[in-house]
């Protein structure tokens, strides 16, 4: 745990000639985390020898195997039964305060090692609730000093903690106090009969090993077959050294001891936070000698467990599922996704399985992409038709896929693999607002919540795709695609274009300019066209009305004008809301209003006229308004 009460000093030195210590720090006497010494008890040899390590305390018994770690009362006994003691940080010798450990004699060798002279903790605590642990019986080690940067905010108790010199604390700071503390540990749930998921979910905060691990005699399930959503282990006595096992949506089992330890500062307390990182010894050892290296892999490992421990804590949090559950459903159906929906496709990313009709699919581990996918396309508002055609369903097209839309259209080929497209000098994302693998931070190219000004937002509907149409992006993304739709991908000043290529990469089906004229039916093959450009284009969502609009536009399809009209549709499309948008289009029938004229007003008003002079800006003549109406001059 983060915060211990009284603790022993553990301490490294190199060898008996080297009178500084090495390390010196303050320790949770009950972790198994340093190595042990014996030393003389005080009647031994009228006193020469008292407090003096004995030596080769590195061999048996006081050492079961070199490099040893253990608790300090697994230290104290195997001393005692030799006839010795613990030994202390320091020894007097001619009247000085020296250190009496030899590293070469103790089973450390490149490790702390327990010694009996104790030390205390504290914690400063700040005015905003943060606290770090201050050890004031060790300067060795600068991350537990006063004031330390080193500092975490824990889970206070009934949100209260101490800010002046009461409950045991004195004012350290203008913005901190530093506070004599103890630790208490109690049974998060009294008896079995009150242990439940939920509850345990939520007040379970202290892992334990798999009962599995420990020999029969000392933990018994008493949960009947010991395979159900929660399982107990007690050694006999339901208390707080029992472990309660919770079904993980990976397989197996999570293991919590049923214990909580409160920090308490008089009426004030916090919840002692767990930590896999050893506060003594866990900066790496400086000495380069094989134990050194062994110890310094060692914490590094540690360190991995407690990395790994936070994405897994990350990872099969109960709110992730529906969270990816949803942003798929909005890059793959619709933007705004009934919570049933999102519940079904969270529950198939849970499971790992999805039953399409009596078929599972999936590997049955959570986190499957097979099962997730499988309910977001197969679901009911996926392939509902009726659906279609409400206004909030289905999405706005994002702008890459527009484009790759309108490459399979015209089915172009680029021959160069590997190479970037752009526009002009710009990148691709620079003209049409989004670029392959490319976003502008780690939140994507839009937010999944945006939603645009008016009708959409009055409705609370979001559109995430249209965060991208602003003006510039839209009129620069038809420019680019107009020239890509007449020249193919090439080298030049406008268009959609592959770095380093000169040749016109576009391969065209059917070309831009058809004799129609010489055709059989022409208005059966451009009818057909048409339907090869509604489907690859917009997604087989063109009107009847708007489809016999573009077919029959201009009249004679033996006329001149008709050998366009092939690149035309291709262009005339690009403007279609079923471009853009993945729904059906609604229509009235009715032909929209012409614009009313402005009215005329009979006041004075201020007006900004544009002259438009293709780059030129002679200011010295520009045309001057005169100072009073219907004077000359200027």
């Amino acid at each position: 745990m983060a915060v211990f009460g009284a603790g022993n000093m553990v301490v490294m030195k190199k060898d008996k000639n080297d009178i500084a210590m090495k390390k010196a720090e303050c320790a949770d006497p009950s972790l198994t985390l340093a190595g042990g010494a014996c030393c003389y008890p005080p009647a031994a040899d009228s006193g020469q020898k008292h407090g003096r390590m004995v030596k080769n305390s590195w061999a048996m018994p006081q050492c079961a195997v070199m490099n040893e770690r253990m608790k300090f009362e697994t230290m104290k006994t195997r001393c005692e039964a030799e006839g010795y003691v613990p030994c202390q940080a320091t020894e007097i010798r001619n009247g000085t305060d020296q250190d009496i450990m030899d590293e070469r004699e103790t089973c450390a060798r490149g490790q702390l090692t327990w010694t009996a002279t104790p030390c205390t903790t504290q914690v400063q605590v700040y005015d905003d609730g943060a606290v770090g642990i201050v050890f004031p019986d060790v300067s060795y080690d600068a991350r537990f000093h006063a004031s330390t940067p080193n500092t975490f905010y824990p889970q206070w108790d009934a949100r209260k903690w101490p800010t002046s010199a009461t409950d045991g604390c004195s004012v350290e700071t203008d913005t901190s106090v530093m506070c004599t503390i103890s630790v208490i540990a109690e049974a998060v749930f009294p008896s079995e009969g009150d242990v439940n998921r939920p509850d345990a979910e939520k007040l379970l905060r202290i892992g334990a090993y798999d009962p599995g691990v420990y020999t029969a005699s000392n933990y018994q399930c008493v949960t009947g077959a010991c395979d159900g959503d929660v399982v107990l282990y007690t050694t006999g006595t339901f208390d707080l050294t029992a472990v309660i096992g919770l079904k993980r949506a990976k397989g197996g089992y999570a293991f919590y001891k049923n214990e909580r330890q409160r920090v308490v500062m008089g009426d004030t307390s916090f919840r002692n936070a767990p930590t896999f990182m050893d506060l003594a010894g866990e900066l790496p050892v400086e000495e380069q000698h094989t134990q050194a290296k062994t110890l310094d892999f060692q914490y590094k490992y540690v360190a991995e467990f407690e990395t790994q421990a936070l994405l897994d804590h990350l990872f099969y949090h109960q709110n992730v599922a529906p969270f990816i559950a949803k942003l798929m459903i909005q890059r793959m159906v619709t933007s705004n996704p009934s919570p049933r929906y999102i519940k079904a496709a969270a529950t198939a990313f849970a499971k790992g399985e999805y039953d399409a009709s009596g078929t599972q699919l999936g590997s049955g581990q959570y986190g499957c992409m097979k099962a997730l996918v499988a309910a977001i396309l197969l679901d009911r508002e996926a392939r509902s038709t009726v659906l279609d055609a409400d206004p909030g369903h289905g999405s706005m097209k994002e702008p890459l896929l527009k484009v790759l839309a309108l490459f399979r259209s015209q089915e172009i080929v680029v021959k160069r693999t590997g190479v970037p497209l752009r526009v002009a000098d710009d990148g691709l994302g620079e003209t049409i607002g989004q670029d392959l693998l490319t976003p502008p931070s780690v939140f994507g190219f839009f937010s999944p919540a945006y939603m645009p000004k008016g009708p959409l937002e009055k409705h609370m509907v979001v559109a995430p795709e249209a965060e991208l149409m602003i003006a510039p992006v839209l009129f620069d993304t038809f420019d680019a695609v107009t020239m890509l739709i007449r020249q193919g991908l090439v080298d030049g000043k406008f268009g959609i274009q592959v770095d380093g290529q000169t040749e016109n990469q576009g391969k065209f089906a059917p070309d831009w300019e058809i004799d129609l004229s010489s055709l059989t039916n022409p208005e059966a093959e451009l009818r057909e066209y048409l339907r090869k450009i509604d489907l690859t284009m917009l997604g087989g969502r063109l009107p009847q009305a708007t489809a016999d609009l573009l077919v029959t536009y201009e009249g004679d399809l033996g006329s001149p004008k008709a050998r366009i009209r092939v690149g035309w549709l291709r262009e005339m499309a690009m403007y279609l809301p079923e471009f853009h948008a993945t729904n059906l289009r609604g229509s009235g029938g009715e032909a929209r209003e012409d614009p009313r004229a402005p009215t005329d007003v009979q006041e004075d008003y201020k007006a900004v006229v544009g002259v438009l002079l293709h780059g030129g800006a002679d200011s010295w003549n520009f045309l001057v308004p005169p100072d009073e109406a219907g004077a000359g001059g200027g």
